[in-house]
């Protein structure tokens, strides 16, 4: 429930700031990333994939010196196995990834107009959905959600090889905690709590359009 109201609000607060900018000097645009991140998969046999996959967001430039962007991007896999007695078990799971960064901008690096470099945090939140079922009519199927929690610290540089494009790359510093898991569908009560955490260091590219 407190995904979807954290998107609604990230959109509401996109679309505010738009209307605005059409009358002030903030600057709005959308941009795209490609980055390698951790994935979780499966706590069963602790299989864990850099996967980089493409993340979408609204640069939006409330001075000449801060910048905050807004993210979102969504991941889903599925999986079939089938067994020598003609039975088989299907997995599916879905990741959403909903963030904003706040970003402070160092213009005019080597006295070049075009060229900035930026610093600052991140935080994202990692709401995922795990359905597991056997072909077996009286099987359950059993469903996992859990929601996973990024902190972290990015520096990057850009370049605008136009007024309203530009291209970049960034270095990201990730703490990652692994949220707590609940279970549907399944008889049998936990019997065990898991705490679990990760450091990433990773780097995405990233290009920028703005609107005005």
């Amino acid at each position: 429930m407190k995904q979807p109201l954290v998107l609604i609000v990230l959109v509401l607060m996109s679309l505010s700031i738009a209307t605005r900018a059409q009358e002030s000097d903030v600057r709005i645009g959308l941009g795209v990333s490609i980055a390698q991140n951790l994935i979780f998969v499966s706590s069963s046999d602790e299989s864990f994939y850099p996967l980089g996959y493409t993340a979408f967001s609204v640069p939006i430039m409330l001075t000449k010196n801060f910048r905050i962007e807004p993210s979102f991007s969504a991941l889903t896999h599925s999986f079939e196995r089938t067994y020598t007695d003609n039975t088989s078990r299907t997995n599916s799971s879905s990741q959403l990834r909903i963030g904003a960064g706040l970003q402070y901008l160092f213009r005019n690096l080597g006295g070049a107009e075009n060229v900035m470099a930026w610093l600052g945090p991140r935080v994202e939140f990692l709401p995922t959905t795990y359905k597991s079922k056997a072909s077996t009519p009286s099987s359950p199927e059993i469903t996992t959600s859990q929601t996973n929690l990024i902190l972290g610290l990015a520096v990057g540089g850009e370049c605008f090889l136009a007024k309203s494009f530009s291209l970049g790359a960034e270095a990201q510093f990730n703490y990652i905690s692994i949220g707590e898991a609940s279970e549907s569908g399944s008889t049998a009560p936990p019997t065990w709590t898991d705490k679990e955490s990760f450091f990433n260091i990773g780097t995405a590219i990233t290009a920028r359009v703005y609107f005005n």
